[in-house]
């Protein structure tokens, strides 16, 4: 008899037939064996619901849940009402994992029951022979607030990705952590913060397993245009979420600097890109600009090398607004070219 702790790995499922049997695979032959996989099928057009029933019918760990279409927030939330194990891992289902993924999380040495464990991520460019990693950490137990220098010389909070972590059932029922239905970006980021502000201890592994790929001939989320709207929407729930996560820690916000420009700044920066493709641009560039200078976002702690934002953070206080219009459309439309430019040369000269 196998005793011991079960995990649940929630895989969000929507048209992803052209990878998913690579995900699935990679889960059901996993080395820790206690497992339950949940294929959450959100309304896919192509043949996943098809590829994820074939598989269920040779290992009984896998539960299908079939609904329409309703975005990936829902779909995870779902996932986790189903998950019957006290440990919950996500997978998106365009990745995959090695076959140690859910052994290396060392499950055995969490004694606690408000924690996360975390590992690496590499990311995987179709075509390229190259890996990079995203993110990699040392074996190491840290715990909220007191291992506030571990906390940010790791930078922890900047790893936002709901993937390559495994969290605590308990925590994310007790406080009703969903992941927010209503956001079109960054609702993972979100999440994860809620849920560090509601634990005590985090796992650090020294290992990589999880594979997130790229391919940019393939249409996705994270690729999709998203309105100055809903960059303003987020920007307030991950600012509020961060510093309420930050308050429990009993240093200034310098300290965060690091992290300080990925809750709020940078998403009141990107609106304001999006407001220059827009109807009536100036008046929404100029509205953005005031919710900015009215959230005292603090300049000097704002570090990044993008010559649009250092362009609009160094400027954005300058009492002219047509300038600071006009400057930022120009740097814009030079970005767009760059863009379009160096997507053609992948396409067609270096063939991936």
């Amino acid at each position: 008899m196998d005793n011991s702790k079960r995990v649940s790995i929630i895989v969000p499922v929507y048209n992803a037939a052209w990878n998913l049997d690579r995900c699935i695979q990679s889960l059901i032959n996993q080395t820790y064996t206690n497992i339950e996989i949940i294929l959450v099928n959100d309304g896919s057009k192509d043949d996943s619901l098809e590829i994820c029933r074939n598989y269920a019918t040779k290992d009984d760990r896998i539960i299908i849940i079939d609904k329409t279409n309703s975005g990936v927030s829902d779909t995870r939330n779902l996932g986790i009402l189903k998950a019957s194990s006290e440990y919950i891992s996500f997978v998106d289902s365009d990745d995959w994992v090695d076959e140690t993924y859910i052994e290396n999380f060392n499950i055995e040495r969490i004694d606690v029951d408000r924690f996360i464990a975390v590992q690496g991520i590499v990311y995987d460019v179709a075509n390229r022979d190259t890996q990079n990693v995203m993110f990699e950490y040392p074996s190491l137990k840290m715990s909220i607030p007191e291992s506030v220098e571990e906390i940010r010389k790791y930078k922890i909070f900047n790893n936002g990705c709901p993937v390559a972590k495994l969290f605590s059932k308990r925590v994310i029922i007790e406080n009703n952590l969903l992941f927010n239905s209503k956001l079109s970006l960054n609702e993972d980021h979100l999440f994860v913060l809620d849920y560090y502000a509601c634990i005590d201890d985090i796992f650090l592994c020294n290992s990589i397993n999880y594979h997130y790929y790229y391919d940019y001939k393939i249409p996705s989320l994270t690729k999709n245009f998203h309105s100055s709207s809903e960059y303003i929407n987020i920007a307030y729930f991950i600012r509020s979420s961060f510093e309420r996560l930050i308050s429990r820690f009993d240093m200034p916000v310098y300290y965060w600097r690091d992290s300080y420009i990925f809750f709020g700044p940078i998403q009141l920066v990107k609106a304001s890109m999006s407001a220059l493709v827009e109807r009536n641009s100036f008046d929404k560039f100029k509205y953005i600009v005031s919710i900015w200078k009215q959230s005292n976002i603090q300049s000097e702690l704002l570090i990044i090398d993008d010559v649009y934002i250092k362009s609009f953070i160094r400027i954005v206080d300058c009492y002219n607004i047509y300038i600071l219009f006009g400057v930022q459309y120009t740097l814009f439309l030079i970005q767009q070219f760059k863009s379009k430019l160096k997507y053609f040369i992948k396409k067609y000269i270096l063939k991936y």
